[in-house]
């Protein structure tokens, strides 16, 4: 089919975990690609063979479904692609003026049926996508347009729903191709070059024009026709010969097309100029038809024709495939090269595994590389499914959000509990000092008071007793600064409780007797040595020749209020 216009895949939104499964009539195809901010990885990849060909094809994939999914839980993460390659399969390139998206829909669906010639009877499934501004038509613009009937994808959809596991899109194999070229070297990249994918029971062409798709057409040869060319029956030196599947295949890889063959090689007891003969009829059909394919592009698209051709698919392993269609087309023939800066998880070994397998790897792995929704054939009942389970986990991721932001609200709000609680300890802590230090300076100032009251009173005692002017002559010199008198008593100390040290030995008479100076003071905040000064001041009423004795009455340092205070006695001398 020849495609006037290009397209290319949109790849601006990288799906992270893909896998591509290439469904055949024989065996499926897998590859599990993951993107990383490093690049690409492929993380497992595989053939599940079908060993006996049924028409109950279902089955077959409820059988591999159970299978990959077994040896990997992980990969109902991924976002599954599965590629079509269905004979009723229909690409068109329309132009169509502004149209809505359910106008063009209705439009794609209804030229799909008039090609595939089942208006209204058959359900088909559709999709389009834009390719630009037709520059023949004004105001129109360009579409590709793909479909099938809903039947030849369902069959496959549905056998892997059973298992709780809906493909998040469905694709033509012929469409994923493109995601191939950019691992072609760079020279191809302005070049018309085709790829070929020999598959089981045909062979599709795919033309690229400057990396993008510009054609592709059926081939009705694939390689299951070479291998059953070489199952007839041989006859050599009186025997019959005839190959089983298995032996076919491993005639086709290890010796392929006849190409170099010398008499007398044989295999399993049977020349290989015999069983060359057998199969060439088959590849020249194949050869005649891909020519013939050539030169319908080359003239319909008014080119050069091809500058290379690269081979994909399990048919393309065929050794002497390539050699020989080149001979044959003229042109530059040769299978995919594996990608080289796509990784391979599991080392070298699975590394050098991908590379011989990949070409019967190839379209799982462009399947694998698809990163949008565009022309997605899933049909709309899937479709719905996804987007419930999308709803679901949106809901789902909702409620998670608000949960933890309730969590973080709470988390602050008793975080900013805690810190009034401690803002409101602090300020009743500090009230309660300034209360404390309110009530002590109170105090001060009535002791203050008290004390000035005293000297008052002492001025008339000075005027009889002229011993108390010098005693208070003294203590204004003797009282040193880092110390504050509170109180100064004078008078017979007889009344006021002695320790037993100071009247042990006197009589009562005595002490009766006795008059002194009872002096109380305080230091607030008092410093370590704060004991030196009260020691000096003892030591210089002693010397001072007033007194018979001093002694500490009490003195204590309390924490609360960081205050020292003491209480002395000085007893004078008897006159």
């Amino acid at each position: 089919m020849m495609l006037k216009g290009n397209f290319k895949i949109d790849n601006s939104k990288a799906w992270p975990f893909v896998l591509g499964l290439d469904i055949g009539p024989q065996s499926i195809k897998y590859a599990v690609l993951r993107r990383t901010p490093t690049g690409k990885r492929v993380e497992g990849f595989g053939r599940y063979s079908m060993e006996e060909k049924t028409d109950n094809m279902e089955s077959q994939i409820h059988q591999f479904i159970r299978w990959l999914f077994k040896k990997n839980r992980g990969l109902k993460k991924a976002r599954i692609v599965v590629g079509v390659d269905n004979p009723q399969l229909v690409i068109r390139q329309e132009s169509f003026p502004p149209l809505s998206k359910k106008e063009l829909l209705q439009t794609t669906r209804f030229g799909i049926e008039q090609e595939l010639g089942a208006e209204g009877t058959v359900e088909v499934v559709c999709a389009f996508e834009a390719m630009g501004k037709d520059e023949e038509k004004q105001g129109n613009t360009k579409y590709m347009t793909i479909g099938l009937p809903e039947e030849g994808v369902v069959e496959n959809v549905q056998a892997m729903a059973d298992h709780g596991v809906i493909p998040t899109k469905v694709t033509a194999t012929v469409m994923a191709v493109s995601n191939l070229i950019p691992f072609l070297p760079q020279e191809y990249e302005k070049q018309t070059i085709g790829i070929l994918d020999v598959g089981s029971e045909r062979s599709i062409l795919v033309v690229f024009r400057k990396g993008r798709m510009d054609f592709f057409r059926e081939i009705g040869v694939g390689g299951s026709d070479i291998t059953k060319s070489i199952i007839g029956t041989i006859f050599h030196e009186g025997k019959a010969i005839q190959f089983s599947v298995v032996e076919a295949t491993e005639f086709k890889l290890k010796y392929g097309y006849p190409l170099g063959f010398s008499e007398g090689m044989t295999f399993k007891g049977a020349p290989l100029s015999e069983i060359g003969a057998m199969m060439r009829p088959m590849i020249e059909r194949l050869m005649s038809e891909i020519q013939r394919s050539i030169s319908f592009y080359r003239d319909s698209s008014k080119s050069d024709g091809l500058d290379a051709l690269f081979l994909i698919g399990g048919g393309a392993r065929l050794k002497h495939l390539p050699e020989v269609l080149q001979g044959k087309l003229g042109l530059p023939v040769s299978l995919f090269p594996p990608p080289k800066n796509l990784k391979i998880m599991g080392g070298r070994e699975k590394q050098q595994v991908f590379a011989r397998k990949f070409p019967e790897l190839a379209v799982a792995a462009a399947l694998s590389l698809e990163s949008s929704l565009t022309c997605n054939l899933l049909p709309e009942t899937y479709q719905r499914i996804h987007r419930v389970r999308n709803i679901q986990k949106y809901l789902a991721a909702g409620m998670a959000a608000s949960i933890l932001i309730l969590g973080l609200i709470s988390i602050q709000m008793k975080s900013s509990e805690v810190q009034l609680k401690e803002l409101v300890k602090s300020k009743e802590a500090l009230i309660a000092r300034s209360e404390n230090r309110t009530h002590r300076f109170m105090t001060l100032q009535n002791q203050l008071i008290l004390v000035q009251n005293q000297f008052a009173g002492m001025d008339d005692m000075a005027m009889q007793d002229p011993t108390l002017v010098q005693v208070l002559r003294l203590f204004s010199h003797v009282v040193p600064d880092q110390l504050i008198l509170t109180y100064l008593g004078f008078g017979k100390e007889a009344a006021q409780p002695a320790n037993a040290k100071a009247g042990r030995g006197k009589n009562e008479a005595e002490i009766k007797a006795e008059r002194g100076v009872r002096i109380r003071g305080m230091k607030d905040r008092p410093p370590a040595d704060v004991g030196v000064y009260l020691a000096q001041l003892i030591v210089a009423l002693e010397k001072s020749g007033y007194f018979s004795e001093v002694r500490m009455e009490k003195d204590m340092w309390t924490e609360e209020r960081d205050e020292y205070r003491f209480e002395l006695v000085a007893v004078l001398k008897n006159q």
